[in-house]
């Protein structure tokens, strides 16, 4: 048990100590004596890139140390804003926030310097973001990167990997367990990444306006925030989004992670609904939400009972691994998800018209593995209809519900029938495959700030790379340890699983979204 006033860096401590061997209280107390300084290059603080990099930064870093000062010239917004954020996060008695000026920098625990320097001390990380691309350096020259027209995702990363960077500086690991960044460059767009010097390939530009098809954001926490934080930085972006999240925020240590969260919110008197915070990022932007605190699956009934439009989009922020197949299973035109477990995240594109994996393929679950039952056992028991029946409709896509079907299915199963007479069997059956439970191993909620925001910002890239046409290069899926060289990241194309029902069942499918899509 912590301490009192450490429960708010619960997550970050708990990382820490697999990478230190110390005593949580003896991490926490290090946490609360470490001080950080923020500070910059004029050049940059006066762009629009410069001031996201920074106060995002600062989000992040206040969810872990309670003590940083800021030196930011005299940029006055820049320094309102970013004193407005740590303030709002940490209203502790620990909490000490500084403007400072000309302060020694061998004075401080880590400093996070945004912009271009020629060398990086033993303290400090250098940070720059432009366009697509994030440029990071522990040491050696900060990467200089080209001019382009304004893009917040290069920015959010680069502010994503400082951030990473001095949590890395304050909890002293053991040597060997964690590597800090070499001079690198980082591309949101293609994934790849590039040396200091390096020259970087030519990059699309954002257009002046995105619309959003309709989106369903499933899923306001740690992940949730992330996408939500990122996807209101992007000029001219409207649509509309339905956010579905049960929980309400009501516990301390979800300011480890929380983005959009603030110390009000954790201790206020009544507790703050997880959908509220996305609502609240939306404000006077061009995304319209529509607000759920229900289960997931319960929004999934109303999609299918008509009462909700059936989205072209997903972004799967869930941590409830049985949730994840039936998202997949609504079988959208995009399904974007972002994941985390420790140091590690992880974001997979799935656009239905890619012969590539699913959701499901990439993590080998599908219901016929989970069973002894063949499917068609399984598929009856749950519609009512016979084995017979279910195995002609997976041969014959034109089979459909009949009132005889109603007549002979078991009792508790002839409402769900007699609402879908007409309609093609194949189409009920995935819906029931839909708004069944399946269990999946996949990575355990968000820790940190800066693992969840790594995660969410990329999602929301893929996002809005497809809704304004400009292509994207993750294939599969991309995974990259925040403790790991940047090198070492993953970026993989998976191929459809053969056993996976988006391989089997695809010719069901598409008559399943034909008839999903025309009934909007």
């Amino acid at each position: 048990m912590l301490e009192k006033g450490l429960g708010r860096h619960d997550r970050h401590l708990r990382l820490a100590q697999g990478v230190t061997g110390e005593d949580l209280e003896e991490l926490g107390r290090k946490f609360l004596s470490q001080r950080v300084l923020v500070t910059g290059d004029e050049a940059f603080l006066d762009t629009r890139e410069g001031r996201l990099t920074v106060v995002t930064a600062l989000n992040l870093i206040v969810r872990f140390c309670p003590k940083i000062d800021i030196d930011l010239g005299n940029h006055r917004r820049l320094v309102t804003d970013s004193l407005g954020v740590l303030n709002r996060v940490d209203q502790s008695p620990n909490a000490c926030f500084n403007e400072v000026r000309g302060a020694p920098w061998e004075e401080y625990d880590a400093v996070l310097y945004a912009g271009r320097l020629p060398e990086c001390g033993p303290n400090v990380t250098s940070v720059v973001g432009s366009g697509w691309l994030a440029g990071v350096s522990c040491y050696g020259p900060t990467p200089d990167l080209p001019g382009g027209p304004y893009n917040p995702f290069g920015p959010l990363i680069a502010a994503t990997f400082g951030a990473a960077e001095v949590f890395k500086r304050l909890i002293r690991a053991r040597p060997g367990a964690v590597s800090f960044f070499s001079p690198t460059v980082f591309s949101a767009y293609s994934y790849r990444v590039y040396g200091c010097c390096e020259p970087t390939e030519l990059e699309p530009t954002l257009p002046a306006e995105t619309c959003l098809p309709e989106v369903f954001l499933a899923g306001a926490g740690a992940v949730g925030n992330a996408f939500a934080y990122a996807l209101r930085n992007v000029p001219g972006v409207t649509g509309p989004c339905a956010v579905v999240d049960r929980e309400d925020l009501d516990d301390e240590t979800n300011l480890n992670r929380y983005l959009l969260a603030f110390h009000e919110d954790a201790y206020g008197e009544e507790p703050v609904r997880k959908v509220d915070l996305v609502a609240r990022a939306f404000e006077n932007t061009g995304i319209k939400c529509r607000l759920y605190k229900i289960e997931i699956d319960e929004y999934l009934k109303r999609i299918f009972d008509k009462a909700e439009p059936h989205p072209d989009v997903v972004i799967s922020a869930v941590d409830n691994n049985d949730v994840r197949p039936s998202l997949q299973k609504l079988w959208p035109d995009l399904l974007v998800e972002g994941a985390t477990s420790d140091s590690v995240f992880q974001v997979s594109r799935h656009a239905y018209v890619d012969e590539l994996a699913c959701l499901m393929c990439i993590h080998s679950i599908h219901h016929a593995a989970q069973s002894h039952e063949p499917y068609e056992t399984q598929a009856a028991k749950r519609s009512g209809l016979s084995d017979k029946e279910v195995r002609d409709a997976l041969h014959d896509e034109k089979l459909v519900v009949t009132p005889a079907d109603v007549d002979a299915a078991p009792e508790d199963k002839r409402a769900f029938l007699k609402e879908r007479v007409g309609r093609p069997i194949c189409s009920v059956l995935t819906e029931i495959e839909t708004l069944s439970k399946t269990p999946m191993e996949m990575p355990p909620a968000a820790t940190v700030s800066f693992v969840s925001m790594a995660a969410g910002a990329l999602a929301a890239a893929e996002v809005v790379k497809w809704a304004s046409g400009i292509g994207s290069r993750l294939e599969t899926l991309f995974q990259m340890d925040m403790f790991c060289p940047i090198e070492n990241a993953v970026l993989q194309g998976v191929e459809k699983s053969q056993r996976c029902q988006c391989y089997t069942r695809r010719r069901q499918i598409d008559q399943y979204r034909a008839s999903a899509f025309s009934r909007r």
